[in-house]
């Protein structure tokens, strides 16, 4: 929360004409996590399950039924949620990170008041984010804004280094995406995204 996914994500989908739909992950939250999300109640695994049934099925719906393509902005903060998305895609979706440091997340979500998700919810998800590997076109910070996160409250990379290393399935999900820095301006975060994804503009 905080990167601008919402933004950029809009944005992206305007460029890419009429033809690119747009979605906000967080629209299809059930309304007990917006409310455990709006108490200060970070979601578990479990919470999350049925979001990530509601991701999809959205996902195949516009895929088969629609039979159209489209952005999805959404927090999908651990490998296995990504790895959930890429196989309801069939292969077919590229990510993006939106990638900036805590205390930049931080500021834009006090700025805003209309959202459940509250900015001292952040540190939550910074603690639970596992990075996706950089795609051949990225150009990743060092550190990373985990292990620069990590780093600030005293928590060695090795720690980080663990944590993103969960046990991998054997299906071919390389789980890499474009690292894109979002420092505010998001014509030039577009414009990057479009670039390097090989996506044609409007």
């Amino acid at each position: 929360s905080g990167s601008g996914k919402t933004t950029v994500g809009k944005l992206l989908s305007e460029r890419l004409g009429s033809d690119w739909l747009f979605f906000d992950a967080d629209d299809y939250h059930s309304a007990e996590n917006k409310a455990k999300m709006s108490e200060g109640q970070a979601l578990s695994d479990e919470d999350r399950g049925p979001w990530l049934e509601s991701l999809e099925k959205l996902i195949l719906d516009t895929q088969t039924q629609a039979g159209r393509n489209a952005v999805l902005a959404c927090s999908a903060l651990k490998r296995t949620y990504r790895q959930r998305l890429f196989a309801a895609a069939e292969g077919s979706m590229k990510a993006v990170y939106l990638f900036g440091e805590f205390d930049v997340f931080h500021s834009r979500m006090l700025q805003r008041a209309d959202h459940f998700m509250k900015a001292n919810m952040l540190a939550t998800q910074f603690e639970a984010l596992e990075e996706p590997k950089p795609d051949p076109w990225s150009e990743a910070p060092f550190p990373t804004p985990k292990e620069k996160f990590l780093h600030d409250r005293g928590i060695s990379s090795s720690i980080a280094s663990c944590a993103a290393s969960a046990p991998r399935s054997e299906a071919p999900f390389r789980d890499e995406a474009l690292w894109v820095r979002n420092d505010g301006d998001v014509s030039r975060v577009v414009d990057e995204i479009l670039c390097n994804l090989h996506l044609p503009p409007k």
